[in-house]
């Protein structure tokens, strides 16, 4: 269910804040990130518009107590980037819970 949960879909969020650079056509983001009603999430990385590719790593932390860190990295074609998820920490999490 959480590798299906990254694989893609939309989630609505309230608040975004972002710290860009931009030159050359490349942004690098750093210090951003989302909040929405399903948790938040911290990102970085760089956009190349000229290259049309994107290298992001996102940090997500569902709304629920004590929640894990979700990494989720994109990576490629802006249009269609590969989506790499690391769920080691969730891993732990979800074995360290009570059924």
């Amino acid at each position: 269910a959480l590798q299906d949960a990254l694989d893609g879909g939309l989630t609505e969020f309230h608040r975004l804040d972002a710290t860009a650079d931009i030159a050359g056509g490349i942004v690098r983001f750093r210090d951003s990130g989302l909040t929405s009603d399903a948790g938040e999430v911290a990102f970085d990385g760089s956009v190349s518009l000229p290259e049309s590719s994107m290298e992001l790593r996102a940090a997500l932390r569902p709304s629920v107590p004590d929640p894990p860190e979700i990494g989720l990295r994109l990576t490629g074609p802006i249009a269609s980037p590969r989506r790499i998820p690391e769920l080691a920490a969730a891993a732990v999490w979800l074995a360290g819970r009570t059924p």
